[in-house]
């Protein structure tokens, strides 16, 4: 659904504009629940619906809505409509794009499938072969010294799991060494 939403105020005679293609919904009430009066919010899909959505409305209104729009700098008047409108229109574009990235971001952080590095790390060195430096460095994009950092300071002295180190095939392997007994429980 491709809407967006700009909130006006009646003409100054109390009525509202008539633009029946457009819908209009009621804005918030006040704080005693009231609906404030005289105001509404205008629903639109293109940059030529918000243009004849607002074709009655003054050009100071235009500049109002503006002003209230987060990040832009306040204008006292527009030269002409479309200006204004061509204005608006991009605005709420950027503004619709920003609300779109962020939903997705906290989906993305939401679903919890993701490992933290802790995990990883641990997971790494409890397979049967362990994992060597580079493949620990590679997973995590720690350096060197801050996988080892890690390994010496977290899981060795923090947790207490025996990390065993070794060379093979002239690399640095570091793999979690257990008794048998507890081995099954992790």
């Amino acid at each position: 659904m491709c809407s967006r939403t700009l909130a006006g105020t009646s003409l100054g005679s109390g009525k509202t504009d008539d633009v029946s293609n457009y819908q209009r919904q009621s804005c918030p009430s006040d704080a005693g629940g009231r609906a404030r009066a005289g105001q509404y919010s205008l629903v639109f899909c293109t940059a030529d619906e918000l243009m004849a959505g607002t074709a009655q409305w003054p050009l100071a209104r235009l500049a109002l809505v503006w002003n209230k729009l987060p990040g832009r700098k306040p204008v006292a008047r527009f030269e002409n409509r479309r200006i204004a409108v061509d204005r608006l229109w991009r605005a709420v574009q950027h503004i619709g794009q920003q609300l779109a990235g962020k939903a997705t971001r906290s989906r993305k952080q939401s679903t919890g499938a993701r490992q933290n590095r802790a995990e990883l790390i641990i997971g790494m060195l409890r397979e049967p072969n362990g994992a060597t430096l580079h493949e620990l460095m590679a997973a995590t994009a720690w350096q060197a010294h801050s996988v080892r950092g890690f390994l010496s300071r977290k899981v060795s002295r923090d947790l207490g799991l025996p990390v065993r180190s070794f060379r093979r095939d002239g690399e640095r392997v570091y793999a979690l060494t257990l008794p048998d007994a507890t081995r099954s429980d992790l």
